[in-house]
């Protein structure tokens, strides 16, 4: 995460990253259900690893709540998220397409 981070801040390909994130968390599924011999429910994690995944998806969340609109945009387009705002309530939804 921190690599992807430091790409992000660099202005690199906010899609190219998504790619990547979506391609190693997909590895990482598989090696998994690999080990434990079944391609079923993902293993229960430790107290620790939720701690270090809320600490890194924090930092990736500041990074683009400082992002350009457009990465954002591509970041979206790369994860097949559609932002829908409702002007009535000034809500947003996030909603994969």
């Amino acid at each position: 995460m921190t690599r992807y981070q430091a790409v992000i801040d660099a202005g690199d390909d906010i899609q190219e990253i998504s790619r990547w994130i979506n391609v190693a968390k997909a590895e990482r599924l598989a090696a998994e259900a690999t080990l434990r011999g079944t391609s079923h429910a993902p293993a229960q994690m430790t107290r620790d690893e939720i701690a270090v995944l809320v600490h890194r998806t924090a930092s990736v969340a500041a990074a683009l709540r400082n992002a350009d609109l457009q990465d954002k945009a591509d970041l979206y387009k790369g994860l097949n998220l559609r932002l829908t705002y409702e002007h009535v309530t000034g809500l947003s939804g996030r909603k994969p397409s």
